[in-house]
């Protein structure tokens, strides 16, 4: 994105590394006196991640939703740090997951995208370097046993998903029941205390299949849609891949004629997977409930991107950076905090990171973009929005979130589009009569935020590729992602 350089006034730029700039007072800075603290962390606590892949806050209790999908996880909101304004650094896992895991942006770590090489012959992908310091290798770093659960074909051990995990197990969109089983296993039989386990759990990432006791759970018998609507959900992979490929019909149907009770039900099977996921969360804080240690355990809840049922038009993920799609959930529950703590300000689903080395009591290290969301002594220090960006290589765009506004940079056409989300939450009528000056701070701060990026990654250099097999490739081919 060089060309984003000579847009860029000279005056306004600032060392690499650095967070957007700040744009007025009142959109981004607004504090308040109280400083909730987390409970003194003991020696080296445990550490876990739970993340739920393809779950958008707006499907959870704890943030509001109206239907009970979420039990476990409101429960456990209720012990700690619920984040409201969690954003996401892209809206599909594998650049998002690879800025969770380093503290920098998706153009920084350039593990975004998969292509054709030279001559067609194969597939290839980016691969997360080894240059970068990742979450897991600073918790090994740090003296601790680290072991990672995963089930995305994204995330692969070949393109660099699991450094620093010493017991490493992936499972190609395991459903995460048969997962836990094998999460619960390792802690009843290999665990060594302190302990860092990442698990990535694949619901409720389409196509939607839940168990039906989960559907019964929420939603009891209810009525099918029409017959045309459940050949669509029943042939959901087919047809999702024929529409994101323009090839449609699939077996003589279009997802676009998927009707608004039929996409209702669609998103009830969606909800459904949410409550499947939850049930396995509550498995794994049961066990760790069993062996005792909870009150020396760090417990984070996220997600890597949300999933948008047409509030832009689309179905699915990775298209756009609508808040459906950015807006994830984050929960951090400290060792032995009962105190439920709402913090309302704007941050980064890649501040997770810093966080946790922090109330683990480990160093930080130096060249990350997030920052930690707590300072040393436990005090929450997410007291001022923070100017949240966010990034989409393979279309691509570019977004920056510096409250009340969004402002998207479609790079192709250098079009930018601004939206005041405190008066229009969804995101769809753009600002037509913003102030000049405010207007031109709120490009600067996007523009500026590009040429950090692109300053930062000339320093680890081009991007690494590695082939990808066969059955990588067929499996994201029919997700819709090559």
């Amino acid at each position: 994105m060089l060309w984003a350089a000579s847009l860029v006034c000279l005056g306004f730029l600032v060392g690499c590394g650095a967070r957007p700039d700040p744009v007025q007072a009142e959109a981004t800075s607004e504090t308040r006196p109280d400083t909730p603290s987390a409970a003194v962390h003991p020696a080296k606590p445990n550490v876990i991640v739970f993340l739920s892949d393809t779950l958008g806050a707006r499907h959870l209790g704890c943030y509001g939703y109206d239907r009970p999908t979420s039990p476990t996880i409101d429960a456990l909101a209720e012990q700690g740090f619920l984040f409201e304004r969690c954003y996401a650094q892209c809206s599909w896992t594998r650049p998002s997951v690879a800025s969770m895991l380093t503290g920098v942006q998706a153009s920084v770590h350039q593990a975004t995208v998969s292509r054709r090489d030279n001559n067609q012959a194969y597939y290839e992908a980016q691969v997360l370097r080894d240059a970068f310091l990742t979450m897991g290798e600073a918790f090994l770093a740090g003296g601790y046993h680290t072991a990672i659960f995963q089930s995305n074909t994204h995330l692969q051990e070949e393109y660099g998903f699991m450094q620093g995990f010493e017991k490493r197990h992936f499972g190609r969109f395991i459903d995460p029941k048969p997962q836990m089983d094998l999460v619960l296993d390792w802690l009843d039989k290999d665990v060594q205390e302190p302990f860092f386990l990442y698990v990535h759990a694949i619901d409720p990432h389409h196509p939607y299949n839940p168990p039906q006791e989960s559907f019964q759970t929420l939603f009891g018998d209810v009525a099918a849609p029409s017959e045309r609507d459940m050949k669509i959900v029943r042939r959901y992979h087919g047809v999702y891949e024929a529409w994101v490929h323009g090839q449609q019909p699939f077996e003589g149907v279009k997802l676009s004629e998927l009707s608004p009770e039929g996409l209702d039900f669609l998103r009830m099977r969606y909800d459904a997977e949410i409550r499947h996921v939850d049930d396995q969360l509550k498995r794994l804080l049961d066990k760790v409930d069993e062996l005792g240690c909870r009150s020396r355990t760090t417990i984070a809840f996220v997600s890597d991107h949300g999933e948008e049922f047409r509030e832009h038009g689309g179905i699915g993920h990775g298209r756009s950076l609508f808040d459906e799609v950015l807006h994830v959930p984050l929960i951090i529950c400290p060792p032995g905090a009962t105190t439920h703590v709402r913090v309302e300000r704007a941050v980064s689903m890649f501040d997770l990171y810093p966080s946790l080395l922090t109330l683990a009591g480990l160093p930080i290290p130096e060249g990350l973009q997030a920052k930690s969301l707590f300072s040393a002594s436990g005090e929450c220090t997410a007291t001022a929005n923070e100017a949240v960006a966010s990034e989409l290589a393979r279309r691509p765009l570019y977004s920056v979130i510096v409250e009340p506004y969004k402002v998207i940079l479609d790079v192709d056409t250098k079009e930018f589009t601004i939206y005041d989300r405190e008066k229009d939450p969804g995101e769809t009528k753009p600002v037509a009569d913003l102030a000049p000056d405010k207007r031109q701070a709120l490009i600067d701060a996007l523009l500026n935020q590009m040429k950090r990026n692109e300053d930062l990654a000339a320093v680890y250099g081009p991007p690494e590729w590695v082939r990808q097999d066969e059955e990588s490739v067929e499996q994201l081919r029919a997700m819709g992602y090559l």
